[in-house]
């Protein structure tokens, strides 16, 4: 049967094998180019079907064998055909999701719509209170400050105008429990409700309280006159900020309130003054600024030869506010301690005070210490008084008034300070020295009624 089927066939059996050979030998003649075209059109030539039951074979997988490669490649095969299948068995299922999408955004602006009604009615009744509450704490600052000054012209005159003297103190006494009677607490209750409307409108995330009067985080960067960068916690008195602006002193004070403002993300307190456009506003009513958590237990402020502290983008002013109207203040707070008794008019005009190094030797002993203050070498008028060497500006405290070093006749001037000199903050606002003198610390008097007064006085010349 065989042999008459080959017997039959064998031309084209011949032919066939012929061919076979023939084919045999272009494929090896033509394998490169062959390969180069599978290879280059691999994706295409992958999928198939006389390729794919041997394209392991032909190209493996990186780290795979050729049987898994196969396998991966017919899966891959199947998935583009299951996909292109559920493609069409979901397109009538889209425009349900879309018609469920197009409510949904709806009932969105619905909520985003009275989120902002809320907000605006918020925002009205918080101004409408602040702006009553401050008409009256100004109305009622300024007429105590002309009692004030009245009062101290009628005590030129005492035996005349003994009359006049009790009828003004009682007039500041009214105002004074006018402030702290109900009326005096409607400021809190339109702060109250303000925080309470914050935490309406954004939930415990509102407004806090923070009233401490200093300055900035010690990680705040500053840029120094050279273009490096260094942290205001390392920088030192006598160094050069940008626009050659010296420090002259350093102020490093503990902190125990918990919250501060962050403008521009620069942690700074909100009492501090920032320039905004072309006036100078305290950083709590920058439009920018926000109230914060502060964990730390330092801050930190300078005083500068130009009076200014540049910050990034954000112009603020040093820790004096104001080196014009220093005179003037340290005149306001010296008739605040010796309730305006005349003293001496002899002056020191140094912009700042501060203590020779061979007079603190015991300072941290006798007081208990919140802060410290380092002041530039060729900065003070040094007097030697009582073995102690004091500038001229440092209140001390004789007969009990309180007089300016310079002031006193057993002062002794002994010229500039050669070497760095320091200061302190402490929590009776008074330091004791060894020999038992007592002098005012640097911040000379935090009763919140003169500060008011002298901030008051402030903002008014800055805005001249």
């Amino acid at each position: 049967m065989l042999e008459i089927f080959f017997e039959h066939y064998k031309s084209s059996l011949k032919i066939l094998l012929i061919f076979y050979i023939y084919f045999l030998i272009v494929i090896y003649i033509f394998y490169g180019q062959i390969k180069e075209h599978l290879l280059s059109n691999w994706k295409y030539y992958r999928e198939h079907p006389l390729i794919l039951p041997i394209s392991g074979f032909i190209k493996k997988d990186e780290g795979l064998g050729a049987v898994k490669t196969t396998v991966n490649n017919f899966i891959r095969v199947l998935t583009k055909i299951i996909t292109k299948f559920l493609n069409i068995f979901m397109k009538p299922i889209y425009p349900v999701l879309e018609i469920i999408i197009k409510a949904l955004n709806t009932i969105k602006n619905v909520l985003e719509g009275m989120r902002k009604q809320i907000n605006v009615m918020r925002n009205f009744m918080f101004k409408l209170f602040e702006k009553m509450y401050i008409r009256l704490q100004n109305g009622v600052a300024a007429i105590t400050y002309f009692f004030l000054k009245l009062r101290e012209g009628l005590k030129r005159s005492f035996g005349l105008f003994t009359l006049m003297i009790y009828s003004v103190e009682h007039s500041y006494m009214f105002f004074e429990s006018l402030v702290r009677s109900p009326m005096g607490k409607f400021g809190k209750f339109a702060a109250d409700l303000g925080y309470s409307a914050a935490l309406f409108t954004f939930g415990p995330w509102g407004q806090q309280t923070w009233a401490n009067a200093f300055c900035f985080s010690p990680n705040t960067i500053l840029k120094l006159d050279n273009n490096s960068k260094i942290k205001i916690k390392d920088i030192e008195v006598g160094q050069k900020l940008t626009d050659n602006n010296i420090v002259l002193a350093k102020l490093t004070i503990n902190c125990e309130d918990s919250h501060i403002y962050n403008l521009g993300n620069i942690l700074v307190s909100g009492s501090h003054f920032v320039k905004y456009k072309q006036d100078w506003i305290r950083v709590e009513d920058h439009p920018d600024s926000k109230k914060i958590t502060y964990n730390k237990n330092k801050i930190i402020c300078l005083i500068t030869s130009l009076g200014i502290i540049k910050v990034k983008n954000f112009i603020f002013k040093d820790y004096l506010d104001d080196h014009k109207t220093c005179p003037y203040i340290r005149h306001l707070v010296e008739d605040f301690l010796n309730n305006n008794k005349v003293k001496k008019s002899k002056k020191c005009n140094n912009l700042i005070f501060g203590i020779h190094k061979n007079s603190c030797s015991n300072i941290s002993k006798n007081n208990n210490i919140l802060g410290i203050i380092e002041v530039k070498n060729e900065e003070l008028d040094l007097y030697k008084i009582n073995n102690n060497i004091l500038s001229g500006n440092i209140l001390i405290k004789k007969n009990n008034l309180w007089y300016r070093v310079s002031e006193l006749d057993e002062s002794q001037y002994i010229g500039k300070n050669r070497e760095k000199c320091y200061h302190y903050v402490t929590d009776n606002e008074i330091i004791i020295l060894d020999n038992g003198d007592t002098i005012r610390d640097f911040s000379e008097s935090r009763n919140s009624y003169l500060n008011d007064v002298i901030d008051k006085f402030v903002e008014i010349n800055l805005d001249n």
